[in-house]
């Protein structure tokens, strides 16, 4: 016997908060991040091997 499958018909959605509604935007390590120059850092990352 097959387990009956979920129709998602968008109910989730309505108890599903968007990220930016539930970070603190005061939160000191939010403010760091405003700082950093991520495409910077991306690059930086990419010229590694980490794997």
């Amino acid at each position: 016997m097959k387990p009956s499958l979920k129709k998602d018909h968008g109910q989730q959605e309505l108890f599903r908060s968007r990220l930016d509604q539930i970070i603190n935007k005061n939160h000191p390590l939010v403010k760091l991040s405003d700082l950093l120059d991520w495409e910077r850092l991306d690059t930086a990352l990419a010229c590694k091997n980490f794997l």
